[in-house]
């Protein structure tokens, strides 16, 4: 199945409450600080996506999947059964160049076995972008990102955009599925 774009400002409660993630929000420290669940563990188990393949950002250390054909997967981690507020979250960490799209991922279903779920994943696409931001010759470590740029971008990044994204839910008037008191 072809990925599908999500249109922008579409409601979650309607489609999707789960996103594949490939780079930095695998790391527990990574989504805490930008999803802030406190007591509440969310839902993660081991992915692949096929037909996409990661590499490394020219200017960053973080990745970018682009499409890559049908023998190639890109690995990752499927976080289910998000809030609303938490997948706008992680609209509000990804940059312009990423487009969210639909894609198929086959995770364990927690039986020893396989299953395909439908999910949220942010790509880069369009050739003029890919080249200007993609270096298709690196692929992306995350295990090196892990050791030398973890703690560094969630300081710098995670965190000031949680306080960005929290400003921001701040002034938005409440939605039927959040009351203002919860926010």
């Amino acid at each position: 199945m072809a990925p599908e774009a999500a249109p922008p400002g579409f409601e979650y409660s309607l489609l999707h409450r789960t996103v594949f993630v490939y780079g930095p929000m695998m790391a527990e420290e990574c989504f805490k600080a930008m999803l802030q669940p406190g007591n509440r563990i969310l839902q993660q188990r081991p992915g692949k996506v096929a037909g996409y393949s990661r590499f490394a950002l020219k200017a960053e250390p973080l990745p970018a999947a682009i499409a890559a054909g049908p023998l190639v997967r890109c690995d990752g981690l499927l976080l289910e059964r998000l809030q609303p507020a938490e997948m706008r979250a992680i609209d509000a960490l990804m940059n312009k160049w990423f487009d969210r799209v639909v894609v198929n991922v086959e995770a364990e279903n927690g039986f020893g076995g396989q299953e395909t779920v439908e999910a949220l994943m942010y790509i880069v696409s369009g050739q003029e972008t890919v080249e200007e931001i993609v270096d298709t010759t690196k692929p992306w470590s995350y295990t090196e990102f892990r050791d030398e740029f973890l703690e560094a971008y969630v300081n710098k990044v995670v965190r000031p955009a949680r306080e960005q994204f929290e400003r921001d839910e701040r002034a938005l008037p409440p939605t039927p599925e959040e009351p203002e008191d919860k926010k």
